[in-house]
């Protein structure tokens, strides 16, 4: 998204940051314009929308014994500890995540941390203090020794959403490039890889005439 809002968009910059997990109060104060996010908010000052999604993989100690296996489901995980993120803990208006899958699947596990980075997820995970689900990009782009990923094949898609304030419509043009990418999506992105919402500042470039103080 970004490279093509660059070609198509040369009069705006855009200035990158990473937040944490979960972390959106930096739109809703104006700090940053828009944002990818694993979050679907509530908040009526912000809109969003969902761009594509991926399958999600339990990240297992290497010596896990459920970590040879080429796929599992929540009945194969419903006695594991689990590690917890923002993302599940708190999901707009709808009941947190992990309590809708506990629920649904019978887990008979409980919380056993709770993590707020992908970093200290898969430190917890490789020092066999509980198992994580992530998005499948993780297991692509974030290989950890002492981590095993594998597919959980009845767990609900991770979602990657653009979330930006209700009264920002000069965000249109990022919008629309954003969109076109993802509806011609054919692979896990990299922009998503972090598990975290990655996040773009626009402002509008001054032309040369203004820089030099030569136009109006």
């Amino acid at each position: 998204t970004l490279r093509e809002f660059g070609e198509r968009q040369p009069a705006y910059t855009v200035t990158v940051r990473e937040l944490p997990l979960g972390h959106l109060d930096d739109i809703l104060n104006g700090d940053v314009d828009v944002a990818y996010t694993r979050l679907l908010p509530g908040q009526a000052a912000l809109e969003t929308e969902v761009l594509l999604s991926e399958p999600r993989v339990v990240a297992l100690p290497t010596a896990h014994t459920l970590a040879a296996r080429s796929s599992l489901t929540f009945a194969d995980l419903s006695d594991e500890a689990f590690i917890t993120n923002p993302i599940d803990q708190a999901d707009g208006d709808r009941p947190p995540r992990w309590l809708t899958e506990q629920r649904r699947h019978k887990l008979r596990g409980q919380v056993a941390t709770r993590a707020t980075s992908l970093g200290e997820i898969l430190t917890l995970v490789a020092a066999k203090r509980a198992v994580c689900l992530v998005p499948l990009t993780v297991a692509r782009h974030y290989p950890r020794s002492g981590v095993t990923y594998v597919p959980v094949i009845d767990a609900d898609p991770a979602v990657v959403s653009l979330a930006w304030r209700a009264d920002s419509p000069a965000l249109a043009p990022f919008i629309d490039t954003a969109r076109r990418v993802a509806s011609n999506w054919t692979g896990i992105p990299t922009m998503v890889g972090t598990g975290n919402p990655a996040s773009a500042r626009s402002r509008r470039r001054q032309s040369p005439a203004r820089r030099r103080g030569e136009g109006p």
